[in-house]
């Protein structure tokens, strides 16, 4: 800076205030300022009170990222071409996301980074809404659904996928246990009826009864024991 005005990059003195005149290059810059200044303000303005524009926005993927441009969440269309949401931590080890299967059914899921869900809430047979627990290795360890006509199930699956155990809850309103066998037959069930009888039966693989015992409202009990052709061997309680 001198006392005559600014020096410029070529050591060269530009006329100042003290001339009353200003630079060409700062009055066509500030020219620029004002024009853009002013068209920002006119297209606010109509912005702001135009009532027609549009009321949505077509794309294929949003994807939110922090202060570092690292991603955090996306919204768009999936590997399998359904539309899906996904968010996860900054490490990516655990990933939350909801978006619809294969068969078009909406999925809510965690999941850990290597795709293994660790937990799944859908909609099983695009009628019967499903609840999915599972390992660190995405295999299915517990499981509940309501199906047809109200009935409930709680299902508890071996490391062989195969369901072990079910709670359920008749759509009569009667509750049962069920107990199966490596081969999926059900070899044991506790069953309480209408009535107040409750009977434990006991099955052979080919799941035919061979023991059963049964407590009665009254408080009555008898038991049985079937051969493998299905007739009673011995019997007691009940005449």
């Amino acid at each position: 800076m001198s006392e005559h005005g600014l020096t410029t990059s070529n050591g060269n003195l530009v006329e100042s205030s003290r001339t009353g005149k200003m630079p060409r290059s700062v009055t066509m810059f500030l020219s620029l300022v004002a024009c853009v200044w002013l068209g920002t303000s006119a297209l606010s303005t109509a912005q702001s009170e135009d009532k027609t524009a549009p009321s949505e926005i077509r794309a294929q993927k949003f994807v939110v990222v922090d202060d570092n441009g690292k991603e955090l969440a996306e919204f768009g269309i999936g590997s399998n071409g359904q539309p899906s949401m996904a968010v996860w931590n900054k490490g990516k080890s655990m990933v939350a996301s909801m978006g619809m299967d294969n068969a078009g059914m909406p999925r809510f899921a965690f999941e850990k980074s290597s795709g293994e869900p660790l937990l799944e809430l859908g909609v099983m047979d695009g009628r019967f809404p499903v609840f999915f627990l599972r390992n660190d290795k995405g295999e299915r360890r517990l499981g509940m659904v309501v199906a047809d006509g109200g009935s409930v199930g709680i299902g508890l699956y071996d490391r062989g996928k195969r369901d072990r155990c079910m709670l359920s809850l008749r759509r009569d309103g009667h509750p049962q246990i069920t107990l199966k066998d490596d081969k999926g037959k059900v070899r044991a069930s506790i069953t309480l009826d209408d009535e107040g009888t409750c009977a434990l039966d006991l099955l052979n693989r080919k799941e035919q009864e061979r023991i059963v015992f049964q407590v009665d409202a009254q408080g009555q009990a008898d038991a049985a024991v079937f051969g493998p052709d299905g007739k009673a061997t011995w019997s007691a309680g009940k005449p």
